[in-house]
């Protein structure tokens, strides 16, 4: 008994002399910065204004925006409006419902420099395989066939006897260039799987009539709190970054031609720093319009020739 509480008392006085255990050090969270940008520019506010109005494709670009519901396409065109225009527009109308809040098939265009570009927009993508915009439908816009003010039934195509249906479409009524607009937040395979078979179906009518396509990311602002707090970081952001090498191991498209944006929802002013990486996006998808464009003078003055 004797040795037993000497060696208790030893045991005692060497933890009182070497102290409480020491506390675990907290974890060092990880980077959300890149020391470098993984993309990088050299482009003002003032030089992308002046990049996009020497622009001059002979006609209107149409730009068509597809997305799920859901992932700002409505936004994005107002966006791009706003930042055309320099003060706040809101004349798609937006929402963020199971279903697609855009039914009918709108143009904008005339708005600030923004003279040479019609922005299209039409119905979203849903999650139901018999739901939203019909592929049959895209193909129908893509070649012109519909007009202004159609009204999509996502349970059949537009018929030929429709009075929004154009029989005889030119070149000027053509889609030239496709935007995909999708949610920077869920750019996952398990996520997105609902509407990855429609977007890359989408995508296959795109390409069989070769028409470009840019991919436009939203809401980088919730994806990254550095983001949120200053956009200027949105090329050094590790977040942004892996969802644009995501969107293109899903979809293909070159990172190149995908752009992260935030845009002007909750803001009541613009600012050039955020308005910045709207224009970088509008400059390549109406580069790429007015490429189009041209393919299409091209090929009429050889079936002109031909024939």
């Amino acid at each position: 008994m004797g040795q037993s509480s000497s060696k208790e008392t030893d045991a005692e006085t060497t933890l009182a002399q070497s102290g409480p255990p020491p506390k675990a050090r907290p974890k060092t969270p990880p980077p959300k910065l890149y020391d470098t940008p993984w993309r990088s520019h050299e482009s003002t506010f003032d030089s992308l204004v002046t990049d996009i109005t020497a622009i001059n494709p002979g006609c209107v670009a149409n730009i068509l925006l597809l997305g799920p519901t859901g992932s700002g396409k409505s936004s994005t065109i107002n966006s791009i409006l706003t930042v055309a225009a320099g003060r706040k527009i809101n004349k798609a109308y937006t929402g963020n419902k199971d279903t697609s809040f855009t039914r009918n098939y709108d143009q904008y265009k005339d708005v600030g420099f923004l003279q040479n570009c019609c922005l299209c927009d039409s119905m979203g993508l849903e999650q139901v395989l018999d739901g939203g915009l019909l592929v049959d439908d895209l193909v129908y816009l893509l070649k012109g066939h519909i007009k202004k003010d159609y009204q999509f039934n996502p349970r059949s195509k537009i018929a030929e006897s429709d009075p929004c249906y154009r029989r005889k479409p030119k070149a000027k009524h053509q889609i030239h260039c496709v935007v995909f607009v999708l949610d920077s937040t869920v750019v996952e395979e398990n996520i997105l799987g609902p509407y990855i078979t429609k977007i890359k179906a989408f995508q296959e009518g795109t390409k069989n009539l070769n028409i470009p396509a840019v991919l436009i990311l939203t809401k980088i602002d919730k994806l990254c709190s550095e983001v949120a707090a200053d956009i200027n970081t949105t090329f050094r952001s590790i977040a942004v970054h892996e969802a644009v090498t995501k969107a293109y191991e899903i979809f293909g498209i070159p990172e190149g031609n995908i752009h992260p944006v935030k845009n002007y929802e909750l803001d009541i002013e613009t600012t050039q720093e955020k308005s910045i990486f709207i224009l970088l996006a509008l400059r390549q998808i109406l580069q790429y319009a007015s490429d189009q464009i041209e393919d299409v003078k091209t090929d009429v003055k050889k079936q002109c020739i031909v024939s």
